[in-house]
């Protein structure tokens, strides 16, 4: 199910792991994960094949793939080309590349928090819960103490981009230019 090599656990593609999985070193999920996973050390990478439905705590977490559920980064969380993610995301840093789709709630002020298991039925609640919180806000903040959520696909560089396309910048969603008065 699992193999190590220099440093690295990989859950590979054809593994199925349910429970709660606590790791000192890097982890690399290829397969699918249920429950909990605590990192206390090391990196933790979502592969793009990937499926993961758990809570999610460590200091750096990297998303190829597809992670349904809260994630705690003391560190940076990194979500990449192709990450689909649905959920509460609460990271000291936050970065989102071109084409990742994010419908969470986003809170850096909460990254010290315990983390919570995931609920049993993670995979039918998130969704419905992450549809009335994309419709609370359609950007998130980009400044250390504001939270929002975010819904859509993301393609700023530490911070958010709201569903209308246009870059939230300051922390809200960019105002329209007024109609030029007419003579």
């Amino acid at each position: 199910m699992t193999k190590q090599s220099e440093g690295i656990t990989v859950i590979g593609r054809g593994a199925k792991l349910r429970g709660d999985l606590t790791c000192s070193e890097d982890l690399l999920i290829e397969g699918e994960v249920d429950g909990t996973l605590r990192l206390t050390g090391g990196r933790l990478t979502i592969g793009p094949e990937a499926h993961v439905r758990a809570s999610v705590g460590g200091h750096d977490v990297i998303v190829y793939g597809r992670l349904d559920g809260d994630v705690r980064a003391t560190g940076r969380l990194e979500l990449r080309a192709g990450a689909a993610v649905v959920g509460e995301l609460f990271a000291a840093r936050l970065s989102i590349e071109d084409n990742a789709t994010v419908k969470a709630q986003v809170d850096p002020t909460r990254v010290s928090e315990a983390l919570r298991p995931a609920p049993a039925a993670a995979s039918s609640s998130r969704p419905a819960a992450a549809a009335q919180s994309s419709q609370a806000a359609s950007a998130t903040s980009g400044t250390p103490g504001g939270a929002g959520a975010a819904s859509g696909t993301h393609a700023a560089q530490g911070g958010a981009q709201g569903t209308a396309g246009k870059p939230s910048g300051n922390g809200g969603p960019v105002p329209p230019k007024p109609a030029p008065p007419k003579s």
